[in-house]
């Protein structure tokens, strides 16, 4: 069966960028997080541990830079464009909160995901800074924070958590592609390599946007 689709590039190759910096830096800071936790006191963890700090710094500068471009971004890179009220109030009337979006942009369940990403992705850049502030006299916080070991518990706890958060989030978000790809017949998974988005055309207007799969 043929399926008509229709396409619009929706992000721009900037948000793109900053898309796959976040993603690759953090999958970075996991594998680093938990090869250094199971070396002992050999020169390799020291190694990794400063593979860990200069990922980590990494991250803020994307992390960073997706702050200020969801601020002076074009429309779909705006934070605003993640709030979707009357869409989260229907959930709240509805069983079904794995439906397809019939608009471009982000899915309007999804986006709440998106923003808890972000939380996570401040709480564990803070937490970062406040260990290698404590432990190493690193960072924006070295000199306030070094040596502060009776805060040092807290901080660990909060890192370690936004790291199983973290991994949680991604597990979630790769299958919940899948699943629509699958269900749906729509591309999803290469929208942040090509930009573009594609959607069902029942009744198609223009016809140089239509797309057919088999």
């Amino acid at each position: 069966m043929n399926l008509r689709l229709t396409r619009r590039r929706t992000y721009g190759l900037l948000q793109r960028i900053l898309h796959w910096w976040i993603a690759l830096t953090t999958l970075g800071l996991m594998a680093t997080g938990v090869l250094g936790s199971q070396l002992g006191g050999s020169g390799d963890k020291v190694f990794v541990r400063q593979l860990h700090l200069f990922t980590g710094k990494l991250l803020i500068v994307g992390f960073v830079g997706r702050i200020l471009w969801g601020i002076i971004g074009p429309s779909h890179a705006k934070f605003s464009a993640l709030v979707y009220l009357k869409s989260w109030l229907s959930m709240l009337k509805s069983p079904r909160i794995l439906t397809a979006d019939g608009d471009f942009g982000h899915h309007p369940q999804a986006s709440l995901s998106y923003i808890g990403l972000y939380g996570i992705l401040l709480a564990g850049v803070a937490s970062g800074l406040g260990l290698a502030a404590i432990l190493y006299g690193d960072g924006l916080l070295g000199d306030s924070l070094i040596d502060q070991y009776a805060r040092l518990d807290l901080v660990e706890t909060v890192h370690g958590s936004t790291v199983w958060l973290m991994g949680f989030f991604i597990v979630t978000h790769i299958a919940a592609m899948i699943f629509h790809e699958g269900r749906d017949n729509i591309p999803i998974v290469q929208s942040m390599f090509s930009g573009y988005q594609y959607r069902s055309l029942k009744t198609p207007t223009r016809e140089q946007d239509i797309e057919k799969i088999t």
